[in-house]
């Protein structure tokens, strides 16, 4: 191979270096550190949140149409539709993730209802899925705001900050992949403002 070849094949072996490889891994982490008396999955990635928790514990892992896990006892599925109005009483949690979902809720991609207020219920709804002084941990877009119809939403941080605290969440932590792909643990909120579509990793606290 030349050296031309060879520069192209290591780029290609480094792509996995977004989003969500930064924000599956980190959360994971923090979950077996926690390790809460119990944990959701809410529509994140099977072969990645849901099944790196699942290598270490048990999880009820929800989505808007039923999986079958079989034969994998550690991931008990069960349906949810993170954009219903008022969603059905349903058992709390310790622990709650929720990565690259809360911008899709609402657009119709994955056969939920087209509703311009759909993230904010699904805010809502992870928020009272929680026990008192349970955490939630989320990634969703960050950067300048903006739809792409019918794909995903970005949202600037303050957003979806202000929307869990009318929630009773607060915020406890904040880690950013920027355009780059690199993440930023802790870093300020700020950083998130001008990214074109950045990933923002949020941790929070049901009041």
């Amino acid at each position: 191979e030349d050296f031309n070849s060879v520069s192209i094949n290591f780029k290609k072996s480094i792509t996995f270096k977004n989003q969500f490889f930064h924000a599956d891994l980190l959360i994971a982490q923090k979950i077996y550190k926690d390790n809460p008396e119990n944990h959701i999955d809410v529509g994140s990635r099977i072969d990645g949140l849901v099944s790196h928790v699942a290598s270490f514990r048990s999880l009820d892992f929800a989505d808007i149409i039923n999986m079958n896990m079989a034969p994998h006892e550690n991931i008990k599925s069960t349906i949810l539709n993170l954009g219903e109005n008022k969603m059905s009483t349903r058992k709390k949690y310790f622990s709650i993730s929720c990565v690259g979902v809360i911008g899709h809720v609402g657009l119709g991609r994955y056969g939920d209802d087209v509703d311009p207020q759909g993230y904010k219920k699904a805010i809502e709804n992870l928020s009272n899925l929680s026990e008192t002084k349970g955490l939630i941990y989320i990634m969703v877009p960050v950067g300048k705001n903006g739809v792409e119809f019918n794909s995903h939403r970005v949202f600037q941080a303050n957003e979806i900050i202000e929307i869990f605290r009318q929630n009773n969440c607060e915020l406890t932590e904040f880690s950013l992949v920027d355009d780059f792909g690199e993440l930023h643990i802790n870093c300020e909120i700020k950083n998130s403002q001008n990214l074109n579509f950045g990933g923002g990793i949020f941790t929070f606290m049901k009041k």
